[in-house]
């Protein structure tokens, strides 16, 4: 009785002492163990980060971590704080009690193929892993031409890991995220990326199955972005309720991915959206209650064409689509609409307001070609003016409204009730050769067109010749040289 009383009491001392090494020691030791690492890449940890692991209370803290690389700091994390249960993993769960992160600024750098996050080269890790592979891979072979029956211990070794892993079960009901800012420099641009809030509860992953519901509100370049997710995963099929929320996106700062065809493409983008998303093998559903697109100020502008838009609206009250059908509610309001030829004063059209009823849409992809159908009860234009070529002259026609009446639309058909229309002008002013001089002139559209197709197989031709000639001079490079024979008298 003494003996194991004595045997329990060096024990739990064992165990406090452990405790404390570790609570006391691990700032020191997490700082000699990463400065390797962080040297490789000219990176310093700052003498006030602090990182303990507490084994009596299973929690992990990080306070005030920074690192610097050329005096410049890449990273920094105000505090961490990492609840766990150590002792769950005897029943096959992994148990994060909770995590709380708060304050963290990272700074990331994407150029060409060049991707930097908080001051490491992310293509050193992948170069570092793929050598790994190839050894990897090497002796995979060495080990399978010499002994089969190896292979297939390992076969069944792998098959019992692979087994243990899927039998695990993972539990993290509170993982918290504020005040996350992150430096994006894409192709030198930079992005702001803030997320005030993220917060993932009740996530469990349990018999290959996923379930998890996720809140996130944050800031893209001055942008808010709200979104609210319930997922549920498994290996063969997937289910999410999810709302999305923007406000105020600018995509002026994105002009530098526009296509090259593209001059200017600037708008302001509102949206709400409610939708269900089922998977299930290759089939994809989608199920809105709520669409709501906002486009406001829209400026585009082309080698040929120049248009803006003060708003455009679109309201999708429900919608049920596949990947090759669907159907729903379609309802537009739009304002202000202005289309005209870049560097030019000629006005192709001008629209005040275009508004619609509910418009039933329906489309089927099922066959060779695409199958739809729209239609509505009414759909109304006002102010409407067409070819405007100066200030000078007045607009070839102008009208106050357009209403139609009972729409239906097809690929084969067009039918309508009935059309109003009311207050049309049109103004028809005759040069001394008899031609229409408030129309615009025509020929110019159609010479910008082969001008612009005789610039796009220039290009064309160019990289074609460019690609030919580097063929060319791989070709002769790798062709086998003539060997120097030296003559004897």
């Amino acid at each position: 009785m003494k003996i194991a009383r004595n045997t329990l009491i060096v024990l739990v001392l064992l165990y406090l002492i452990f405790n404390t090494l570790t609570l006391v020691s691990s700032p020191l030791l997490v700082r000699s163990f990463a400065a390797d690492t962080l040297a490789e890449h000219n990176i310093l940890m700052d003498s006030n980060s602090s990182v303990r692991l507490n084994l009596f209370n299973s929690s992990l803290t990080i306070k005030d971590l920074s690192l610097l690389q050329d005096d410049q700091s890449t990273y920094s994390l105000d505090e961490l704080q990492l609840n766990y249960s150590f002792w769950r993993l005897a029943k096959k769960e992994v148990v994060i009690k909770g995590i709380h992160l708060k304050g963290m600024t990272l700074s990331a750098n994407v150029q060409g193929d060049e991707i930097i996050v908080a001051g490491f080269d992310l293509n050193s890790f992948t170069e570092t892993t793929q050598s790994d592979d190839m050894v990897a891979n090497e002796s995979e072979e060495t080990n399978t031409s010499t002994d089969t029956q190896t292979t297939d211990t390992l076969t069944t070794d792998s098959s019992t890991e692979t087994s243990f892993v899927d039998s695990l079960i993972f539990l993290a009901p509170d993982i918290l995220l504020e005040n996350i800012n992150i430096d994006l420099t894409n192709e030198g641009t930079l992005h702001k990326i803030t997320i005030n809030r993220l917060e993932l509860v009740q996530s469990e992953y349990r018999n290959q199955v996923l379930v998890s519901s996720m809140a996130l509100d944050a800031m893209l370049d001055g942008a808010s972005l709200g979104l609210n997710a319930d997922v549920t995963l498994d290996a063969d099929t997937a289910q999410a309720d999810v709302a999305i929320d923007i406000a105020k996106f600018d995509t002026a700062t994105y002009a530098y991915l526009l296509p090259p065809e593209i001059n200017q493409l600037d708008v302001i983008l509102d949206a709400d959206l409610k939708l269900n998303i089922s998977l299930l093998g290759e089939q994809i559903n989608v199920n809105s209650s709520t669409i709501n697109l906002s486009l406001s100020d829209l400026d585009v502008t082309e080698p040929m064409y120049q248009a803006s838009l003060k708003s455009f609206d679109l309201s999708v009250p429900e919608f049920t689509a596949t990947i090759v059908q669907g159907q729903g509610l379609v309802q537009l309001d739009m304002n202000n609409l202005h289309a005209g030829l870049t560097d030019s004063e000629i006005i192709l059209s001008t629209v005040e307001k275009l508004s619609t009823s509910a418009l039933q849409v329906s489309f089927d992809m099922n066959h060779d070609e695409l199958d739809y159908t729209l239609t509505g009860e009414k759909v109304e234009v006002k102010g409407l003016m067409g070819s405007k070529v100066s200030e000078q002259l007045p607009a070839l026609s102008t009208m106050e409204f357009i209403e139609l009446n009972n729409l239906n639309v097809t690929p084969e058909l067009v039918t309508l009730e009935n059309i109003n229309l009311g207050g049309g002008l049109a103004y028809v002013v005759l040069d001394k050769e008899y031609n229409l001089e408030t129309l615009f002139n025509t020929d110019l559209l159609l010479e910008e067109e082969i001008t612009i197709e005789e610039t796009a197989k220039e290009v064309a031709l160019e990289a074609e010749t460019e690609t030919e000639t580097e063929t060319e001079t791989e070709t002769v490079s790798t062709q086998p040289q003539p060997e120097e024979v030296e003559l004897l008298d």
